[in-house]
């Protein structure tokens, strides 16, 4: 898989209103087991939402309907729920979704000071202990790749922060917990704090 290349993926249903079930997805970045999407909806009325982003089927695409991508709700997905590849977004509309991306990630992160970002650390920290001690069994290599990811992220994220760098020190804590709510999401871990995680 290639960053900006559409795949139909399937979804699995959580509480609140994201997208679940079978549908095309933009993959943005990923490893062997869980990868980055940015799902697909056919229903036009998403598109009085910011950061959406419409595409008209094409050859290059392969979409049999207009689709709009939700960058609001790019996540992470286990890679067994991939299911084949459909097309590829063409140079510009890659430069013009990366650059809406962009934007969002950076309007998420940019009212933050370090009085915020002090409370994120231990949150983030207490999760990755309780995660640690939580996988599900058969799972312990992938639990594994996730933990490393996670003490990497913790650690850049206390790197920048010491730097004063506080937007990528946001981002970094914020990525690290990212990964272990993706692991929980796809029973990698056996948790029940709602506080720490976001449970199914």
């Amino acid at each position: 898989m290639k960053e900006n290349e559409i795949w139909l993926v399937k979804i699995p249903e959580l509480k609140g209103h994201e997208q679940y079930g079978f549908r095309p997805a933009i993959i943005k970045s990923g490893n062997a087991n869980i990868t980055t999407i940015i799902p697909f909806t056919s229903n036009e009325k998403a598109l009085k939402y910011k950061f959406t982003f419409e595409l008209n089927p094409n050859s290059i695409n392969n979409l049999d309907k207009k689709s709009i991508a939700l960058i609001f709700q790019i996540g992470a997905i286990d890679n067994k729920k991939i299911v084949k590849k459909i097309g590829e977004l063409t140079e510009y509309e890659s430069n013009k979704l990366d650059s809406m991306l962009e934007d969002y990630l950076f309007k998420k992160i940019s009212i933050i000071n370090k009085e915020k970002l002090a409370k994120y650390f231990p949150v983030t920290e207490e999760a990755l202990a309780e995660a640690v001690k939580s996988i599900f069994k058969g799972r312990e290599k992938d639990a594994k790749e996730i933990i490393e990811m996670v003490k990497n992220y913790v650690s850049d994220a206390h790197h920048f922060e010491k730097k004063n760098d506080l937007v990528n020190a946001f981002a970094a804590i914020n990525y690290a917990h990212g990964w272990l709510d993706c692991g929980v999401r796809q029973g990698i871990f056996d948790v029940k704090n709602r506080d720490l995680f976001t449970v199914k």
